[in-house]
């Protein structure tokens, strides 16, 4: 069964109640559909724990017209966050508009779940996959809009990377530096590969008037890397001075020695962890 129309179907919460499990076990289900039924938020709740789970199939889920409010928004957001495979969700009350209860705060939660801004690892990892969200209100002014339209691509790097573009003005090579060198070629490749997006698919990306000026945050970035690198070589050197004397405190104890040298190694070890600290703060 791939297909399941529960529609104006009495639904209450007694029904959800032994639907769920039945739900849990059928992996080829793509397709539910729960509009206009009596299920109250706390069996809503319910239902998107059918979205957790990595073998879950669901295309499409259609729950509008029950007892929809900000906690059901929150569960469904939570459930999503890893989901890769819903790209239709009906949960928004247009016909019976007295029960229109989700706030701001709920299809803000939408949002951060599209695209989490907080950082550039967090857009990265936003759900790239929902395309559908609504009845949303507003249409014509809906900001859900141009992050749903992007997540209609086919290939989901290119949509975290336009996300990534028009939310980061500049990248913060900072938490790059712990893999030293390594980093540098890794991030000049995806500024490339973000340039031949734009210039090849520049319609539709869902940018608006943003400019991406992949050229100057290039360089900035590349400008980060050549500060640091006397740093990075500093850092370099003070972490395997710092291996070694763990390596001969190591022996000490084996051998029991002297508690004084264990004292001078460890104030050594001290002495180098504030350098590393130093070294960080000289370059952020």
């Amino acid at each position: 069964m791939q297909t399941l129309n529960l529609s104006r179907a009495e639904i209450n919460d007694q029904g959800i109640d032994i639907l769920i499990p039945a739900l849990k076990m059928s992996d080829h289900l793509q397709s539910l559909k729960l509009e206009n039924n009596s299920i109250a938020s706390k069996r809503l709740q319910k239902l998107a724990l059918l979205l957790e789970p990595p073998s879950s199939n669901l295309k499409s889920l259609y729950i509008a017209e029950n007892n929809i409010d900000d906690e059901v928004v929150t569960t469904f957001t939570g459930a999503l966050v890893n989901n890769r495979t819903l790209k239709s969700l009906g949960i928004r009350n247009y016909h019976n508009t007295s029960n229109l209860s989700i706030t701001d705060e709920g299809w803000e939660a939408f949002s951060k779940l599209l695209c989490d801004t907080s950082c550039v690892n967090s857009t990265y990892l936003s759900n790239h996959t929902l395309e559908y969200l609504g009845p949303t209100p507003r249409s014509d002014v809906n900001p859900l809009k141009p992050l749903l339209t992007q997540n209609t691509r086919k290939n989901k790097k290119e949509v975290a990377i336009i996300k990534t573009l028009k939310h980061h003005k500049e990248f913060d090579m900072m938490p790059f530096f712990e893999w030293e060198f390594k980093a540098l070629p890794l991030v000049i490749t995806w500024f490339e590969r973000a340039s031949m997006l734009i210039q090849m698919a520049s319609y539709g990306l869902g940018l608006g008037d943003f400019e991406p000026n992949i050229g100057p945050r290039k360089l900035s970035s590349i400008y980060q890397f050549v500060r640091g690198m006397p740093v990075l070589y500093v850092e370099t050197c003070l972490k395997k001075e710092l291996d070694d004397i763990k390596a001969e405190l190591s022996l000490s104890q084996m051998e029991g020695e002297p508690s004084e040298q264990k004292q001078q190694l460890e104030r050594r070890k001290m002495s180098i962890l504030e350098r590393l600290g130093s070294q960080r703060s000289s370059i952020s």
